[in-house]
């Protein structure tokens, strides 16, 4: 399991295949770096830290949350693997944030902002507005994801599932996705690679590459 110490806490994350392959345990061992050397606080739910960016732990099942303007960290870890749980999760738009996920199905919308995200084996979605996104990376595990990336630069590594949707910007919006297609990958531009972005992908497994025609 990825383990955040400091701040007085240990914070566990099963984060499934992205356990195993190190990714969850890097991010993790950046953040109890931050709380090491206070540039991260620990807080709790629908509270902005005392002092630096804020560290929010949710280990309640079955919730939906929006994380205070200062929280740059979500560490999601109530549910494991436990089947029908979920967490609804609405990050605050720093340029900066961080999850880690365990494998529930967890649905994150950036709120604006980027940051990095690396969820477990859930059904995941996350996504960012049609204007506003920053620089974000996504990382999934093996479940079957959906990543609606509309704006902003980012890097989306969908991982084993049997099914991954990659949708990138809108017709008339900013998006520029990279997309290392590493499995079962269905990629649709929605013309904003066309019109003002520019996507890619970097097949390293399979994928599919459909794109949307508009009218008018």
């Amino acid at each position: 399991m990825a383990t955040v110490t400091g701040g007085g806490q240990t914070t566990l994350i099963d984060a499934g295949s992205n356990d195993r392959n190190g990714v969850a345990q890097a991010l993790a061992n950046a953040i109890t770096a931050g709380l090491e050397d206070g540039s991260l606080t620990r807080t709790t739910d629908g509270n902005n830290p005392p002092a630096g960016a804020g560290v929010l732990t949710i280990s309640a099942r079955n919730v939906t949350v929006g994380s205070p303007p200062a929280v740059s960290v979500d560490l999601i870890n109530g549910g494991g693997s436990l089947p029908g749980s979920f967490v609804n999760l609405t990050g605050s738009g720093l340029p900066n944030q961080v999850v880690i996920g365990d494998s529930q199905d967890i649905t994150y919308f950036t709120n604006g902002g980027g940051g990095s995200v690396v969820l477990g084996d859930g059904a995941n979605v996350v996504g960012t507005p049609t204007i506003g996104g920053g620089n974000l990376d996504v990382k999934t595990g093996s479940g079957s994801d959906t990543i609606n990336a509309y704006s902003g630069n980012v890097t989306v590594s969908p991982g084993e599932g049997f099914s991954n949707l990659v949708n990138t910007g809108l017709r008339g919006t900013h998006s520029n996705v990279l997309i290392f297609a590493a499995a079962n990958v269905m990629v649709f531009p929605n013309g904003g690679g066309t019109f003002i972005g520019g996507d890619r992908v970097i097949s390293t497994g399979r994928h599919r590459h459909r794109r949307r025609n508009w009218k008018g």
